[in-house]
């Protein structure tokens, strides 16, 4: 994460959609840092199972997921952490909570267009 951590802050990333980080060691600071990062809210896609992340990397997620910062995920793997299966939990049910609404009027636009052909 130590060589991710500059790329993440970095300009070159504005629009990135798929971060597969599975299986590389990410610990609570690791997602605290991406979560901060200008990348985190086009994110679509974020795979950060089989790591390392604890209960406050957890907390992180979920305060990104409630501050609106990974408001577009379609997808987030989290599964395989050293977190609690509480704190896992929690960041799924926040995710839910927050991206479904979004996602629900992005189908709502793309039956909309469908009517009108």
């Amino acid at each position: 994460m130590q060589t991710l951590v500059p790329l993440l802050a970095s300009s070159h990333l504005p629009h990135l959609q798929r971060l597969l980080l599975k299986s590389n060691a990410i610990t609570d600071e690791g997602v605290a840092h991406l979560c901060a990062s200008p990348p985190a809210p086009s994110l679509l896609h974020l795979d950060l199972s089989h790591n390392q992340i604890g209960d406050a990397g957890m907390a992180s997620l979920a305060a990104a997921l409630e501050g609106g910062r990974l408001a577009v995920l379609d997808a987030l793997q989290v599964e395989e952490n050293a977190a609690s299966a509480a704190a896992e939990k929690e960041v799924n049910l926040m995710w839910e909570r927050v991206n479904k609404p979004y996602h629900d009027k992005i189908q709502e636009k793309r039956a909309r267009q469908g009517q009108r052909r």
